[in-house]
């Protein structure tokens, strides 16, 4: 059988092609399988961890956490000739050719554990964490909420910062938020300051020099003084100087002579416990004691929304919910975060921005869990 000089260049043409494929790197950096999409999983999965942390937290069950060490993947492209094509007008022959590609990742995760991460759980958030938060452009409400116990004679309902309490006066906590709606006035004004510093005692003589090379264990908040809301302040956080028109507070880190403390910051864990209480528990496991629950002095259960419902609102429902921003199946129930519930999607994105901050990695790590996924991701 002779071939025309038209099929030996379609044949040529096709030998070139097949050889020359490769897999576009927009496909490689942006499809199903790229980069973007490994981004867009990695971030979903660790944010529902820490969703799920607090539900478990919840439930008085142990929360665990591991850590994603690394994700490699190999893009494979394969092609072959084959009869598939008919050429018309000329003898019954067909040429043809497939090729496809595929991707392989592989995951590695590692425990987050040991007492190093233990440590990093359980030690309070430092003074100099907060005022960075705060400068940041928080709003210094609900960085307070969530970060601080326990300020000058403000108790930030400090008995649920952890196990939660069968019986509790939690009350105390609307003084503390009284204070926290002003701080929060002054600071959409844009005239309230927030600094940190080393001071020994409440009449300690400054030295800037030597401080700066100390620990900070003052916090300084500083407002104008010629507000009626100043007044209010500073009957809710006495002890304040008044400087060139301005009050200015020295809260530190230890008891003062009186002995009260000033400022008492919360650890992560003590956080994520806070905010677990916005965990909305089914009535059946209410009802079955599969949770703790709090009590008023009157024997009625108390509402702990009325605490926390300002800061997180975590939902649960019997099937995956449609509109979440957040969602994890749990005991036989999806809990999520509405998706239109702004206040909610902020306080947990400044959780996992301090979770972020306390959890740096570990001085000795633990051998990674890899995890071969299989060829995947096809296109």
């Amino acid at each position: 059988m002779k071939f025309s000089s038209s099929i030996w260049a379609c044949i040529t043409a096709l030998f070139i092609f097949l050889s020359g494929c490769h897999i576009p790197s927009a496909t490689v950096m942006y499809g199903n399988g790229g980069r973007t999409s490994y981004n867009v999983s990695a971030q979903n999965t660790t944010n529902q961890e820490l969703l799920l942390n607090l539900v478990r937290l919840r439930y008085s069950d142990v929360p665990y956490f591991l850590e994603l060490k690394g994700i490699t993947t190999q893009f494979r492209f394969s092609g072959k000739l084959k009869s598939s094509i008919d050429i018309p007008d000329v003898d019954p022959l067909t040429l043809g050719g497939e090729w496809d590609w595929s991707n392989q990742p592989t995951i590695q995760y590692a425990p987050r554990e040991g007492q190093t991460f233990i440590s990093q759980l359980l030690y309070p958030l430092d003074l100099k964490t907060i005022q960075n938060l705060i400068l940041s452009g928080w709003d210094v409400d609900r960085v307070f909420s969530m970060a601080v116990h326990h300020m000058n004679n403000l108790s930030n309902a400090y008995s649920i910062s952890g196990l939660i309490p069968s019986t509790a006066s939690p009350h105390s906590y609307k003084r503390f938020f009284e204070a926290l709606q002003l701080l929060r006035y002054f600071q959409m004004q844009g005239t309230l300051q927030i600094g940190v510093r080393y001071m020994e005692s409440e009449h300690y003589e400054l030295n800037e020099k030597e401080d700066s090379k100390k620990m900070p264990n003052t916090l300084q908040i500083s407002f104008p003084a010629d507000e009626e809301k100043s007044h209010r302040l500073i009957e809710l956080i006495p002890n304040a100087k008044k400087i060139k028109g301005r009050y200015i507070l020295n809260i530190r880190q230890a008891f003062n002579e009186y002995a009260e403390m000033g400022i008492m910051t919360r650890s992560l864990l003590n956080a994520m416990y806070y905010l677990s209480l916005g965990v909305q528990v089914p009535p059946r496991d209410i009802d079955a004691g599969i949770v703790a629950l709090t009590k008023n002095e009157d024997g009625t259960l108390f509402n702990w929304n009325e605490v926390v419902g300002n800061l997180i609102q975590i939902h649960w429902d019997f099937h995956c919910p449609q509109n979440a921003y957040l969602s994890i199946p749990y005991r036989g129930y999806w809990f999520y975060i509405d998706d239109s519930d702004v206040n909610s999607k902020h306080t947990f994105m400044l959780l996992q921005q301090i979770f972020n901050m306390q959890s740096t990695q570990q001085k000795k790590e633990h051998p990674p869990l890899t995890i071969p996924l299989g060829a995947g991701l096809d296109e």
